[in-house]
């Protein structure tokens, strides 16, 4: 790999964690401007992360953001392939049991994210396991 196309790696690698950030940042925004409790973001769970955790209502609401840098890369909720569904299955169950926490219901959103003419357009799908 020549220099050149080394600092482009390099660029669009520090470029896609600025969007995610931003993007896991919308979404949070976006869900709880929607009335849901924030619990945390980002937690890490043995070998597995959670995005964001929230309460909404009875239901513990398990938040995997998917940000895209363009629409035509595809929707985040095809991202979420049954291997995924397995992890944020097992890292739920395992910080339910590490924290003592009680719900009725766990609920697995996903929330997609795609920068459009300069703002992160956000779009939620409930239930979707």
């Amino acid at each position: 790999m020549d220099e050149k196309t080394e600092d482009k790696c390099r660029s669009r690698g520090r470029h896609g964690k600025q969007l995610g950030f931003a993007g896991e940042s919308a979404a949070v925004e976006f869900l709880v401007g929607r009335g849901m409790r924030l619990i945390g973001t980002n937690v890490r769970v043995g070998r597995d992360e959670i995005d964001a955790i929230f309460a909404d209502g009875d239901a513990l609401v398990v938040v995997e953001v998917k940000t895209r840098s363009t629409p035509m890369m595809g929707g985040g909720l095809e991202a979420i392939t049954p291997a995924k569904m397995r992890s944020l299955r097992r890292a739920a169950a395992r910080w339910l049991r590490e924290t003592g926490e009680q719900c009725d219901h766990v609920r697995f959103d996903v929330v997609d994210v795609v920068p459009v003419a300069g703002d992160l357009v956000v779009e939620w799908f409930r239930d979707v396991a």
